[in-house]
């Protein structure tokens, strides 16, 4: 890598003696400078350079501060400029926690944007490459105690790092391979459904303007559906169904390259969760293929498709919505099923399907009570978004029973712990009494006791289980995302039995202590077995 040493000064020449000269040798220099290099000088440069210097005294680090400062400064005015990095903790001496330097292009002219961002805001800046304005501003950031600096550029990678008194300057070649720079003023968002695309399914289903445009009534609903989408991705549950189905998935769909396919999951744990879902829908397949292999081809290609069931639809944006994406996007063969007891609203969504040419295997909406539904065939995915009170007991007890690797579900209208808590009963718990003493915060908790209870069920049925934020309370109020993933199935007995052990134990102890029976609870009471 590209390697500038400082100029030489007296402190760098004072060697009294042989041991000073091989220190020299070994990148030791004194008394106030240590200069450490991957490699003897004399010996052929690698791929990568470190400089690291200790600051002695107050002119001891004057001349290599300037070096790679002003090498900074030089790079802000090249075309070949990436971005430029600053961050550090906010402290007295630094008003930022991060600021961002980078090209764009402004009424086509070549302009800096700076981006500073503190605890609660982002403040840009525009100024025009090599003015005044854009050296006073990099000249006052590159003087703030930033703990890391770092310089990307098409040719290179630079990364200094100050910490403990010890300046270290890293170089090396760009860490992927970069395409053309983007130099839009305003980026747009990565996201599932994309809100600049028109799309007529998007306009038929009253989410986009004739002209493309999300609807201003719609942009809360469209902001859940791509924020419900990227928390299924991280299940990486379309990769694993669509291989175990032999589907192709595009990795530019999914939001990544081939080469970095596993390191976008949100965790290790979630890259096992693919693993178990990829043997549960294989197994699965092996299975309904057994048991149909006199059926017609068409009833076998339905039979690959990705199964979406949607518990509790309403409006079917939702449903619609992952439909476009699995179908139109990632080009998986996708069939959705939406249950709903109200019956108007079922035959809106029918009506849609015909108009938009989608058949018979594609899609189907049902007037029926969640607890009255048998699915056809058993779901990949199980759905229940903002469904009412008992209704999410009962999504949640559907998925269990069909064994659906994949189950997401959002609460809504909590009511039935409320009613066994209701009167006086709660407030007698010491020491809770002030907490259920206060209608809204007893509200609040109670409403998590029973999101709580809920995943503590999942869990004893081997799922995997995060309970999350999925949106904004600005979009709307019921925003805690139940997300539970099969336990992939190559665990031993014994660790699996061990798990689902301390899962029923510390249920029980929260169940008891409260004395309430949740309802999903009572709706799989066999499935569950809590006395074997």
């Amino acid at each position: 890598g590209k390697h500038v040493h400082p100029a030489p000064t007296a402190t760098h020449c004072l060697f009294k003696n042989r041991q000073q000269k091989n220190r020299r040798d070994l990148g030791i220099c004194s008394p106030g400078i240590s200069i450490l290099h991957p490699f003897n000088k004399r010996q052929h440069a690698c791929k990568n350079t470190v400089r690291s210097f200790r600051v002695q005294g107050p002119q001891a680090l004057e001349p290599l501060q300037r070096d790679w400062k002003q090498e900074f400064k030089q790079q802000a005015s090249e075309p070949s400029l990436v971005e430029i990095m600053l961050r550090g903790q906010i402290s007295p001496q630094l008003p930022w926690r991060q600021v961002s330097v980078r090209p764009v292009i402004i009424k086509k002219k070549p302009h800096l944007q700076f981006s500073y961002f503190d605890r609660t805001k982002n403040i840009v800046k525009n100024a025009k490459p090599g003015s005044e304005e854009s050296i006073a501003r990099l000249t006052e950031l590159l003087d703030l105690p930033f703990s890391q600096v770092t310089l990307r550029s098409m040719d290179q990678d630079t990364v200094v790092q100050m910490r403990d008194g010890r300046t270290s300057v890293h170089t090396s070649a760009p860490a992927k391979p970069l395409g053309p720079i983007n130099l839009k003023h305003n980026r747009v968002k990565d996201l599932p459904i994309s809100p600049h695309v028109s799309h007529p399914f998007l306009q038929r289903i009253g989410l986009q303007t004739s002209e493309g445009r999300v609807k201003a009534g719609m942009q809360d609903k469209f902001t859940q559906v791509n924020e419900f989408l990227k928390l299924l991705k991280h299940t990486g549950l379309f990769e694993s169904v669509s291989a175990s189905k032999g589907l192709a998935v595009e990795n530019s769909a999914l939001g990544r390259s081939s080469s970095s396919s596993s390191s976008s999951r949100d965790s290790d744990n979630t890259s096992e969760n693919s693993l178990g879902m990829l043997d549960i829908t294989a197994e699965r397949q092996a299975s309904s293929t057994g048991a149909s292999s006199s059926s017609s081809s068409s009833s076998s290609s339905s039979s690959n498709a990705l199964r979406i069931l949607d518990c509790g639809c309403g409006s079917s944006h939702l449903t619609f919505g992952l439909w476009h994406y699995t179908r139109n996007v990632l080009g998986v063969e996708t069939h959705i099923t939406g249950v709903d007891m109200n019956a108007a609203l079922m035959a809106r969504s029918n009506q849609y399907c015909q108009e938009l040419g989608m058949a018979g295997t594609d899609a189907c909406f049902v007037a029926s009570s969640i607890l009255d539904y048998q699915p056809p065939h058993c779901p990949d995915i199980v759905l229940a978004l903002h469904a009412c009170d008992t209704a999410t007991d009962e999504a949640l007890a559907l998925a269990i029973k069909q064994g659906a690797p994949v189950v997401m579900a959002v609460p809504c209208c909590h009511k039935h712990l409320h009613r066994q808590l209701s009167g006086s009963k709660g407030t007698l718990i010491p020491p809770f009494q002030p907490l259920m003493s206060q209608g809204i915060v007893r509200q609040r908790f109670l409403d998590l006791l029973t999101d709580t209870l809920r995943a503590s069920i999942l869990r004893i049925m081997g799922y995997q289980v995060d309970v999350i934020e999925f949106i904004s309370t600005e979009h709307t109020p019921r925003n805690i995302l139940i997300r539970a993933t099969k336990s992939a199935s190559s665990q031993s007995s014994a660790k699996a039995a061990a798990m689902r052990q301390a899962a029923v134990k510390e249920y029980l102890e929260l169940r008891d202590f409260w004395k309430v029976v949740p309802h999903l609870e009572t709706l799989i009471g066999d499935e569950l077995a809590l006395n074997a």
